[in-house]
């Protein structure tokens, strides 16, 4: 009995421990406060069959947590799908009320479960003692954060503004508050507003400037936008490109493929004269350009809508959808013709590529219909592997080779059915033969005649005169000669 009671037991955490499988009756309440992450998937999406295994190991890490976490086929139940504006696949948002925040990072199930917690909050963790401030910077000491720096009991202006940014942006850093007496003095010595707001990065640090309107929640909201992102962060494709989208800046991208030995200097090279462009010449560029770099092509090459020759380094302005290629011969780059570029780029007279005209757009869609054909065609025969060999390749063979005698090969007359193009080619076969004997005879009494008319040597004559029978009636000419010195007298 204990056994039968222990394996019910075993059975319903089982059923306990499945992802939730939501349906089109799916509703979140503007007042429920109860966190979901949900993934929108596609049965036939190959992205989506990749990160199941991940998926389940994200639910086993939130188990204990608050967070539900389910999926919905969005190719159903396509109501729950458009509320959400789904628009690609796989698409993983955090829903609880009526805050949503869409995981535009890695696929991995660290960077996925650090998006379900950075949602949940707190938005804005209190720092209490300068050792854990210390711990913050070491902790993201590869990341950006974002400290106020003030009084913790009433909210200032500052305070209030920063708050409700962080909320809007919840996802997309880190957000700490902390009392000025419990930071380093030669920190604080440097700071040039009380209260204040610090951003944290590339093992430095910017302060906040409030500008003539004074603090003002678009100002702030300016500043944690165009700050989050790293001096020259690694995009994780599309996601992190269009995580991008509201810096109002041009993204310079640098694509590399790290398992090219022959362009491992390269790359290297590309990435140093980028990093020092980022931050020691930060102030030449930063306000108009965001560097970042990535080893995936697939992004630029949608972009492009080519196949770029990598390395490469692309331009690409997220409001214009342009993009600006390099003149250049990239093995040949520099500090000096990077910044070059750059420069003609801001100042209009770089040649720009793509944009959103007509035809650019009839492009863009048959580029896009031809890509998902094409995705769709290797997935089918990824997954039949040699059926799909036997099933389409030997039919296609079959037809090639029907195709290629019809219109390749010359068309057969009624010659060939009555056996006359038989007796046209023997005819021609004996009248060659023929000619090619009454040539040889021609010839022969030619190369006679010249010896028997010519001066020569009594070698020569033997030599080339053939010797004629005595019995045969042989005329004068033909005769053999027997004295050579009577020819060579007359």
């Amino acid at each position: 009995m204990k056994i039968i009671f222990w394996l019910i037991a075993c059975f319903g955490c089982v059923v306990q421990s499945q992802i939730i499988d939501l349906d089109d009756s799916f509703s979140v309440d503007p007042e429920d406060d109860t966190p979901w992450l949900v993934e929108f998937y596609a049965p036939w999406c190959g992205h989506c069959k990749r990160l199941e295994p991940i998926y389940h190991q994200v639910y086993l890490d939130l188990e204990k947590s608050h967070i539900k976490v389910a999926k919905l086929d969005a190719t159903r139940h396509t109501t729950v799908s458009a509320k959400y504006e789904v628009q690609g696949f796989p698409t993983i948002l955090f829903i609880q009320g009526d805050r949503v925040f869409k995981h535009q990072g890695d696929r991995t199930k660290e960077a996925i479960t650090e998006f379900a917690k950075r949602a949940l909050g707190p938005t804005i963790k209190v720092i209490s003692n300068g050792a854990k401030y210390f711990d913050i910077r070491s902790e993201h000491a590869d990341s950006s954060f974002f400290l106020y720096i003030g009084a913790q009991q009433g909210l200032s202006e500052l305070m209030t503004k920063f708050a409700a940014v962080t909320d809007k942006l919840a996802v997309h850093s880190y957000y700490y508050s902390c009392e000025r007496k419990i930071l380093p003095p030669d920190f604080v010595k440097h700071l040039q507003h009380d209260p204040t707001l610090v951003v944290f990065k590339d093992r430095e640090w910017y302060e906040y400037e409030p500008g003539e309107s004074g603090v003002t929640r678009s100002s702030v909201e300016a500043f944690v936008a165009r700050e989050r992102h790293l001096a020259f962060p690694k995009l994780a494709g599309g996601g992190g490109l269009s995580d991008m989208s509201d810096l109002r800046k041009k993204i310079v991208v640098i694509v590399v493929n790290d398992a090219d030995k022959e362009s491992v200097k390269l790359n290297s090279r590309m990435k140093d004269i980028a990093t020092m462009m980022s931050t020691k010449y930060r102030r030449d560029f930063h306000a108009h350009f965001q560097f970042a770099w990535m080893d995936d092509p697939e992004t630029m090459n949608t972009i492009t809508m080519t196949t770029l020759k990598l390395p490469a380094l692309i331009v690409f302005d997220t409001e214009t959808q342009y993009y600006y290629l390099p003149e250049f011969n990239l093995v040949d780059i520099t500090y000096n013709s990077f910044s070059k570029f750059l420069n003609e780029i801001r100042d209009g007279s770089a040649p720009s590529f793509g944009g959103t005209g007509f035809l650019q757009r009839v492009k863009r869609i048959a580029y896009d219909i031809w890509i998902a054909v094409y995705a769709e065609i290797d997935a089918v025969l990824g997954e039949l592997g040699w059926w799909a060999l036997m099933i389409f390749g030997i039919p296609a063979t079959v037809i090639s080779l029907v195709c290629y005698s019809f219109w390749c090969l010359e068309p057969i007359d009624d010659s060939f059915w009555d056996g006359s193009w038989l007796r046209e080619e023997l005819e021609a076969e004996r009248r060659a033969k023929l000619a090619e004997e009454q040539s040889a005879e021609t010839d022969k009494d030619s190369k006679v005649r010249y010896r028997l008319t010519t001066p020569g040597t009594q070698e020569d004559i033997e030599a080339n005169v053939p010797l004629l029978d005595d019995s045969s009636d042989a005329s004068p000419v033909d005769a053999p000669v027997k004295d050579p010195k009577h020819v060579k007298n007359e």
